[in-house]
Parts: structure tokens; C-alpha cells; sequence
């Protein structure tokens, strides 16, 4: 990978999104409402939101069949990540249920896009993705394996395989405006939760609302915005071990909001994943050289 100014753009704004992203965790497990309020209130103030502020969005009318299709498949693999997410964070804490989400959605990626794009995988990308890994086992630290946690565990790492999807259909499908794209994927999702909503306790506590607007607002259309252009211009194996950064940060975040403590060997992998990140980002302009 050439690190020229595109690229770089890219990774800034990856980063820009994945330091918004990690603050999502954190309000889903301090709002008391269920993950199919929630999901359907994000998603009802970002695809309005978006509606009315991206001008492209407007062109919806022109696509193909071919094209909807593709927004569909967006769509599905969102809305069947953000229902395993939410209930991985509800069931266990918020760290927990990003370890698991984003070390399998890197493994996953790294993996998926070099069969899918055809993105070349160097040793240090692996190297990198070992000490994603390992700096997550120890991020996690000792968690009581009840059966609560261990489901939301689960569901953390299928999370991780329906996200890590979406990159690969967003680089297939570069001919569709950014825009249109991440509407298509709220849209899509809101489709899902929609047909929930019998499913969602809809007294909503006073508080959750400030909670609800900011993740509807900046958690889904400011992150996933910054996101889905990152990772639209971003190789996977670059993209994928970004979004290890989201394990720190959320970590750091639940300390001090939840109280999710944080031990030294904790600290000590946010260190590791943090390492890795930087190894896979710059892993090309270290070793070629001339």
C-alpha cells in the first residue's frame, strides 16, 4: 500500500470515526432502554437526518435494481450486527462485548479481504493481527463466564463476522455515491427493526433521551459516516486493524463512566493493540524502503 495523501486522508478520518465509535458502548450501557429501542431510534433520527442534509441522497430514484440490491445486503448485514451488538453490551459490560466484536470483525476482515479484493497480505499484517489479539485477551482480563456473559460473548463474535462484511460491499460497490451507501445501510437496517418493534419496551425514561438523540446524531450518522469512507479508501488490512483502537478507547471510557476497572495487564494490551495498529498502517513504508 502507497501511504500517499489519499490514503492518509483516509486514515485520519478512519481514526476520526473510530474515536466518535468508541463512545457508542458506553451510552448503549448507560441508557436503560432495550436494543430495539434503541436500535429503531438511532435509526430513525439518522436516515432523517441524513435525508435532509446530503444533498446525493436524493438520487435514490436513478439507482438499479442491481444497485438497491446492494443496499439491501448493506442493510441486512448492519441491522443483524447492531442486534447482536446491542445485546452482547446489555448482557455483559461494554468492553467485554467490543473485544469480542471487533477481534473477530479483524480477523474476519484481514482474512475475507484478501479472498474477496484481492488485498495482499504481508507477514506483518499478520504479526500485527497477532498483537490485536493478544492485546485484546488481555484488555478483557477475567470476566465471570455466567450465562449472561458467555451469551453476550457469543454474540459479540457474530457481530464481529456481519460487520466485518460490510467493508468488502462497500469496496464492491464504490460506483454508488458515500452518501447513498450509509443511508441505504440505515435504511435497510431500520427495515429490521422496524418489523421489532413489538418487541421493545417503549417507556422511555426521561434521561434516555439526551442518551438516544446523541447516539442517533453522533454515534450513527457522524461515525458511520467518517467510517464508511475510510473504509471504502482503505485496504481491509488496514481498516480491520484500525478498528482495534475501538478496544483501548472503550476501555478507557468505561472506567471512567461505568466503572469498569482497569487492571494493569488491561492497560498493558490497549498498549499492544495500539502497537499492532501502527505496525499494519505503516507496516509498508517501514519495510520497503529504498
Amino acid at each position: 500500500m502507497s501511504f500517499n495523501k489519499e490514503i492518509a486522508k483516509a486514515y485520519q478520518i478512519g481514526l476520526a470515526g473510530i474515536v466518535v465509535m468508541s463512545t457508542v458502548p458506553v451510552a448503549i450501557k448507560w441508557v436503560s432502554a432495550d436494543p430495539w429501542v434503541i436500535g429503531f431510534c438511532r435509526l430513525i433520527i439518522a436516515t432523517t437526518a441524513l435525508y435532509f442534509l446530503r444533498p446525493a441522497i436524493k438520487a435514490l430514484n436513478k439507482l438499479t435494481t442491481k444497485d438497491y440490491l446492494i443496499l439491501a445486503a448493506l442493510g441486512l448485514c448492519f441491522g443483524l450486527h447492531w442486534i447482536t451488538y446491542f445485546f452482547a453490551i446489555k448482557l455483559g459490560s461494554a468492553t467485554i462485548a467490543v473485544i469480542a466484536t471487533i477481534s473477530t470483525y479483524g480477523l474476519y476482515l484481514s482474512v475475507a479481504g484478501r479472498y474477496f479484493l484481492g488485498h495482499a497480505v504481508k507477514p506483518y499484517h499478520w504479526f500485527a493481527l497477532l498483537l490485536g489479539i493478544a492485546g485484546t485477551v488481555l484488555v478483557g482480563g477475567q470476566f465471570d463466564l455466567n450465562s449472561n456473559a458467555l451469551i453476550g460473548f457469543i454474540l459479540g463474535i457474530v457481530s464481529g463476522c456481519f460487520y466485518g462484511t460490510l467493508p468488502i460491499i462497500h469496496q464492491k460497490s464504490t460506483h454508488l455515491n458515500g452518501d447513498i451507501r450509509t443511508f441505504g445501510q440505515f435504511a435497510g437496517a431500520l427495515v429490521i427493526f422496524t418489523f421489532c418493534i413489538p418487541l421493545g419496551d417503549w417507556q422511555i425514561k426521561n434521561d434516555d433521551w439526551l442518551g438516544l438523540i446523541y447516539l442517533g446524531l453522533v454515534g450513527t450518522v457522524v461515525a458511520h459516516s467518517l467510517w464508511v469512507y475510510a473504509v471504502t479508501a482503505l485496504p481491509t488490512t488496514v481498516s480491520g486493524l484500525i478498528k482495534y483502537l475501538y478496544i483501548p478507547l472503550t476501555a478507557t471510557l468505561s472506567y471512567f463512566i461505568l466503572d469498569e476497572k482497569l487492571t494493569a495487564l488491561q492497560l498493558l494490551g490497549g498498549v499492544i493493540v495500539i502497537s499492532g495498529c501502527i505496525l499494519g498502517v505503516l507496516g509498508d513504508k517501514i519495510f520497503n524502503r529504498k
